[in-house]
């Protein structure tokens, strides 16, 4: 008895002592999500070379009467988890809105996100953050069965101050999700591996196929899910010991694995159905594996033609590498940015080594385990050409576990030093706080706010500089603009709801040059200045300009185009990045026609286009380009020259058929708005029957019979 009351029981200890885990776990996981939270606004209402999840699932929704629900999402170069993850939360953001009174119909919905898409993407963001964070409580138990508790306190916060792990969980991308997956996948492997079971199994397995649904590369998770019923050790009754004192699995490290003794002798009928069960529970782990990559990314199936053919330019892309950046194999690349900006050298280094040590010398299960995905990932990503730095992230909470369980095991073997039982007290956090020090070092500029985007600098330039109705060309990376392109996508009811709004902003004709990652000389066909007789302005991009630059012989054509413009065109405003007062971001150059005036929309003639030259074979993208051209010569009542380039689009859509439907329909709009929607529907007709596939015939007949029910359409 003690002196304030009766003793605990030993269950009430062991219910305490597991609380205290979770409250430090949970700390640290806030404080993760704070860092994350903390200006995850920044370049908002712009986004750039990020959302493609939110913007497909936004597909999905449809929200308009043109429109439809549809879960196939078309869009394959990633699996469709997170698509499906962003649909559900615009789903939930539309009923709260709505329930709220800031939205009164779907139409009204999509005008918000027209007028002011920051509420939008920051949902979006929110979920990358969440997952983010939630990466802290796998890394924890992972380091915490690895080696005890004071390394589980380094993993988790070595995880919740990353600054690369940071800056991708504020944008709606996929790889912070995977390394969450991943990591839970490890954890799921071990728990799989201490006491092999079919509900464990089965667990570990969906974790996998989650992280499989997420991005291809998570599917090398398989590998640990499969082997860990085969790394687990047994006893007379099928279970690994378990430890007197607590009646917990006893610590592996207290007996290495290649000293293990079964407690009691095991018969030959055991040990003649060991090996089958074991392979029974690794196929169990694969079909839940297989089952929830089905649920989560079903069209992959579903739609397995769309889905192969995207598979096949993402394969080439990964062959090719990214337009600009030097080919073959990214090892070594991937090497320097691990010990860089990745990991930084301190935790790159101690991961590195810790885990050659636990898993081949040791041959400590969890490092085995952790071994078998992060060589196999590293090994297939680092085979690619494509180079990309976040492609590593999914390692990095593995590399914490690793690098945290052996400054605790120093520290460990230290105390059991006659004088260094003080010194580990202290060697543990300074050991600690040198593995973080690269990502503690960048803290205070995270806090301070992210650089404005030198592409929205450049837009709020234009926006006060540039006539309204000019016709602006860009390079890729350039401001995004309001143009025809997006505004023609708005229902009658959207563009209502936007002037109930008293919405208002200024519209130019916008024509984008195309850019090919694979084969990029097919663009030079694209730079031909008498293709835009009626520019007002160029943007010039240097993510896109340095990369012809860097070979001007292979780009000719291109670089004359920059010539021309220098020639011909006066430098109007430049942004620069490395200005003291410029933003992150690319140098954006802006060029203005001095030779137009009044610009585009308020001209009372313009020339039309040439037209690109057919004896060349087709580099891909002309249908789009020519829509694009078009949209932007009908929208300012330039039907005919509009109607030209529809035609010119039309004649292409045999080397890309998916285009047909899209430029069908909008050839018909300009019929209509020239007088003569009979025509327009007799052009329907027949473009149904000449549609190169059933899906696009299906696209053509709806906007027939859409076309059909509007006032002064007599015919069908």
């Amino acid at each position: 008895m003690s002196p304030t009351g009766p003793d605990p029981s030993p269950a009430a200890r062991g219910a305490a002592q597991g609380r205290v885990p979770l409250v430090v776990c949970s700390a640290i996981a806030l404080a993760a999500l704070a860092l994350r939270l903390h200006g995850i606004g920044w370049g908002l209402p712009e986004v750039f070379e990020e959302a493609y999840p939110f913007k497909e699932a936004w597909e999905m929704w449809g929200w308009g009467p043109q429109r439809g629900l549809d879960l196939n999402p078309h869009f394959f170069k990633y699996p469709s988890l997170t698509l499906y993850l962003q649909f559900l939360v615009q789903g939930i953001l539309y009923v709260a809105m709505r329930a709220g009174g800031i939205i009164s119909s779907a139409p009204d919905f999509r005008a918000l996100l027209a007028a002011d898409p920051t509420p939008f993407y920051r949902c979006g963001r929110a979920v990358t953050a969440l997952f983010g964070a939630a990466t802290v409580f796998p890394a924890f138990e992972l380091a915490r069965r690895a080696a005890g508790p004071w390394a589980a306190v380094v993993a988790g916060a070595l995880v919740a101050v990353s600054m690369p792990l940071i800056a991708k969980s504020q944008v709606i991308e996929v790889d912070v999700p995977l390394a969450f997956f991943v990591t839970l996948g490890l954890l799921g492997s071990l728990e799989l591996s201490e006491r092999p079971g079919l509900r464990k199994a089965l667990t570990a397995g969906v974790v996998a196929g989650l992280a499989a649904s997420t991005k291809y590369p998570g599917l090398i998770l398989a590998l640990p899910v499969a082997i860990a019923p085969f790394l687990g050790r047994t006893g007379a009754g099928g279970e690994r010991p378990r430890s007197k004192a607590s009646g917990k699995i006893a610590r592996e490290k207290s007996v290495p694995p290649r000293r293990e003794r079964h407690p009691q002798p095991v018969s030959k009928t055991k040990a003649v159905h060991r090996g089958p069960a074991r392979i029974v529970l690794s196929l169990v782990a694969l079909g839940g594996l297989v089952a929830a990559f089905s649920l989560t990314s079903p069209f992959v199936l579903l739609d397995r033609g769309t889905f192969l053919s995207q598979l096949a330019e993402e394969r080439e892309h990964m062959a090719m590498g990214h337009f600009g950046v030097a080919g073959g194999a990214s090892w070594w690349a991937y090497a320097r940015a691990w010990f860089g900006p990745v990991a930084g050298w301190p935790m790159g280094l101690l991961s590195l080594a810790g885990l050659a040590v636990y898993a081949l010398g040791l041959r400590r299960r969890w490092a085995i385990l952790i071994a078998s995905f992060v060589v196999p990932y590293y090994a297939i990503v680092g085979s690619w050409s494509m180079k990309a730095d976040r492609y590593l992230l999914p390692l990095l909470p593995a590399a914490a576990v690793v690098a945290a369980s052996a400054i605790a095991d120093a520290a460990a073997a230290l105390r059991r030093h006659p004088r260094g039982a003080k010194l580990s007290f202290v060697a543990l956090p300074l050991a600690g706080l040198a593995l973080a020090w690269p990502s503690l070092a960048e803290l205070p500029r995270h806090l301070a706010g992210a650089r404005p985007d030198t592409r929205a600098l450049a837009r709020r330039w234009i926006e006060t500089h540039v006539p309204e109705g000019s016709f602006v060309v860009s390079e890729f990376y350039g401001p995004s603009l309001l143009s025809p392109l997006e505004a023609s996508r708005w229902d009658p009811e959207v563009r209502e709801a936007l002037a109930r709004r008293k919405f208002r902003a200024p519209l130019y004709a916008v024509q984008q040059l195309p850019m090919y990652q694979v084969e990029p000389e097919r663009s030079a066909r694209f730079y031909d200045p008498r293709l835009y007789p009626a520019a007002d302005a160029v943007i010039v991009t240097s993510s896109v300009r340095d990369r012809y630059r860097a070979d001007p012989v292979r780009f000719a054509a291109q670089l004359a185009f920059y010539d021309t413009l220098e020639a011909r065109f006066a430098r109007a405003a430049v942004f620069d990045p490395f200005h003291p007062k410029g933003g992150a971001g690319p140098e954006i150059v802006i060029y203005r026609n001095p030779a137009r005036n009044p610009p585009f929309a308020r001209r009372a003639s313009v020339a039309p286009p040439e037209s690109l030259d057919t004896s060349l074979p087709p580099a891909g993208g002309e249908p789009f380009f020519y829509y694009n051209l078009g949209l932007n010569y009908e929208w300012w009542g330039r039907t005919d020259a509009a109607l030209r380039c529809y035609q010119r689009g039309l004649s292409f859509t045999r080397f890309e058929p998916r285009y047909y439907a899209l430029v069908v329909d909008r050839m018909a709009e300009a019929l209509t708005r020239r007088g003569a929607p009979d025509s327009a529907m007799r052009f329907l007709a027949q473009a149904e029957s000449a549609a190169p596939s059933p899906a696009q015939a299906e696209q053509v007949r709806r906007s027939r019979e859409w076309r059909s029910r509007r006032p002064g359409v007599r015919g069908r």
